[in-house]
């Protein structure tokens, strides 16, 4: 059978893992892909975006390519257009579709019955997707596979959740070839692979929560690959692409130490490449950060997300403690790792006294980069319930998240406040460049209020990495999109649009019997 991945911005580890099986099962896969220019978090301006919208082409070139069965892996972020896209396709002809990632399995029993969708998999769908797309060549109608789910006579077949992976070893390496064809060459700079799946903790924020809820008696969902697994994969990839650095994508990277000894030797002489992990303050010791300094780790991303212990213990879920986040921090800035902390502004009941908590901790205990969102809500994480029972959201908001009808309903910005929570935002962003004396003056004088309220991350982020390259010889470990590399893509897409509509302009006309 032929398969096609719609898959949105960013590369999908998920869909190469999919396509991956597919191919090993004999089966044809092909990536088709949609930019999201001008609407994917890095930029956002909605004129452009339209400009810049691809969804017609790409649809054309599904078609001429024929598929038995197009996958649509999403987020909750572009769930919206990838619902949209769906359904042109069932207007213009009878594919089936499929529906997974962590928003369908965050909320099936609403994915299921949009009419745009045939099946739905939740969970881990490597072996699913496989057992569905043996029952659509053999041509059934009525069958119970495990996590997937149908409508069936108007109502929802559901079936439980097969245990999770529990060797992971036992997969084979994602399919790089299906993103690779797909997308510009300057991509592949960048190699993105996992060591690991799931997570250890349950931060009410996050979706890991909803996904151990599903899997509770199925196996252990936070799993690690063997270093001799991942080693080889990476080698394949290196002598294949030739990338520049790798990202990990894992949760947490750092935790058992004895797997990080044998990670550190065995990349530092077989990779040696720059790579960024994510880190918890809790597992952050000397010998963890020699490791990956060992390692050659350019970046490593710590979450904080507030000063307050016990906001933090109390509406996150997150019991580390400010004297491990200082450690962490002590610890990195006297390695080679640049370091970034993720921080998290209009928490439930957070004041705006927390808020510039948090700029005088940073202010005090200097970071390489600061990352500053906004809460999203995310459908049916614990925190929703929280924020419904202080009054945050109600049932209309919180059923409007789980519907998704528009691209991003996920920010429940109030009038209360909000113009000083977007001022403390950029606060936070300056205090990796700004005296400390100026922090402290601005908070002081209450002058934080005149700094800009718009989004100005990218700009900071920009004179960030020159500033702490200077001051300590620390290089960021570089994003997909820096400006350049935005505007010259911005330029290759529109392109491609121009002369796609000036091809159908032409082959309408050729049609036309006047």
């Amino acid at each position: 059978m032929k398969i096609s991945f719609y898959v949105q911005g960013f590369e999908s580890l998920a869909a190469e893992y999919l396509s991956a099986c597919l191919k090993e099962a004999g089966h044809e896969t092909k990536l088709f892909f949609e930019p999201r220019l001008y609407r994917d978090g890095v930029v956002n301006q909605s004129f452009l975006a339209g400009m810049m919208n691809l969804e017609d082409k790409i649809l054309e070139d599904m078609l001429r390519w024929r598929p038995d069965l197009a996958a649509f892996p999403t987020v909750t972020d572009n769930y919206a257009t990838a619902l949209r896209v769906a359904g042109k396709l069932k207007n213009l002809a009878s594919i089936p579709t499929v529906f997974g990632g962590i928003h369908v399995t965050s909320v099936p029993d609403v994915v299921v019955q949009e009419s745009q969708v045939d099946y739905i998999v939740l969970g881990e769908g490597e072996y699913a997707l496989l057992d569905l797309v043996k029952a659509i060549e053999r041509n059934e109608s009525d069958f119970e596979i495990p996590n997937v789910w149908y409508m069936k006579d108007g109502e929802i077949l559901r079936t439980p959740v097969r245990p999770t992976i529990s060797n992971l070893d036992d997969l084979p390496f994602p399919d790089k070839d299906l993103y690779y064809d797909a997308v510009p060459d300057h991509r592949r700079q960048r190699y993105l692979v996992g060591a690991s799946r799931g997570c250890p903790y349950t931060c009410t924020y996050c979706n890991n929560s909803n996904v151990k809820r599903l899997y509770k008696g199925k196996g252990k969902w936070y799993r690690r690959r063997s270093v001799e697994n991942l080693i080889s994969e990476l080698s394949i990839g290196l002598a294949k692409y030739n990338f520049k650095r790798v990202y990990f994508v894992d949760e947490i990277l750092v935790r058992d130490i004895e797997w990080l000894r044998e990670f550190a030797d065995a990349y530092s002489d077989k990779i040696a490449k720059p790579f960024l992990c994510s880190v918890h303050p809790a597992h952050v010791t000397q010998e963890a950060v020699a490791l990956l300094e060992k390692a050659g780790c350019g970046e490593a991303n710590m979450g904080v997300q507030t000063y307050s212990e016990q906001t933090r213990r109390e509406y996150l879920k997150r019991h580390h403690s400010n004297e491990s986040v200082i450690n962490a921090i002590e610890l990195f800035r006297k390695s080679k790792v640049f370091l970034s902390t993720g921080n998290i502004l209009q928490l439930p009941g957070q004041t705006l006294e927390e808020g510039l908590d948090l700029v005088r901790f940073y202010n005090k205990h200097r970071v390489d980069r600061t990352i500053v969102g906004f809460l999203r809500y995310y459908p049916r994480t614990p925190i929703v319930e929280i924020a419904k029972n202080m009054g945050i959201l109600d049932d209309k908001e919180i059923k409007r998240q789980e519907k998704v009808a528009e691209e991003t309903p996920f920010l429940k910005r109030t009038k209360h406040d909000l113009l000083e929570f977007e001022s403390i935002r950029n606060l936070i962003l300056f205090t990796t460049v700004l005296p400390k004396w100026m922090i402290t003056f601005l908070i002081e004088r209450d002058r934080y209020k005149l700094l800009p309220r718009i989004e100005i991350f990218n700009l900071i982020d920009t004179i960030v990495g020159f500033v702490v390259r200077v001051r300590t010889g620390k290089r960021r470990f570089i994003q997909d999109y820096t400006i350049s590399r935005y505007f010259l893509e911005s330029i290759r897409y529109c392109a491609i649009k121009i002369s796609w509509k000036i091809r159908r302009k032409f082959e309408r006309s050729n049609k036309d019997p006047r």
